[in-house]
């Protein structure tokens, strides 16, 4: 999954969608490991020395890969809560400093802008 970093809403979106797809997917993909287990007991049984190095390390690591990918998506759904607060509060602080901006601004318009007398 990509980085993001402070302020990069674009990479926000970006791995937040991915998340949303793994999550959206999850049970599917869960599901479709039953029918491909069932085949390579069915191999297993019948014609225990079939497959080759490659495919017997495929096999072995094919429900390993989907934990850790498992894993890395809540990792990362937790890391981006925690900095959505940090952002949330950066939001915040910005808003009110450009309130305060807009303010001045325009109590010095008032006071010495282009339609004053003087």
């Amino acid at each position: 999954l990509r980085e993001v970093g402070s302020g990069d809403i674009d990479a926000l979106a970006y791995v937040m969608q991915t998340l949303q797809e793994v999550y959206a997917k999850q049970s599917e993909i869960e599901l479709d490991f039953i029918p491909i287990e069932h085949m390579y007991r069915i191999l297993d049984e019948h014609l225990p020395n079939i497959m080759d190095k490659e495919e017997q390390d495929t096999r072995s690591m094919l429900k390993k890969n989907w934990k850790d990918l498992l894993e890395e998506s809540e990792a990362r759904q937790h890391e981006l809560s925690h900095k959505q607060i940090q952002y949330k509060k950066d939001l915040i602080k910005t808003v009110n400093s450009f309130k305060k901006d807009v303010t001045r601004f325009r109590a010095e318009y008032e006071r010495s802008g282009p339609m004053v007398k003087g």
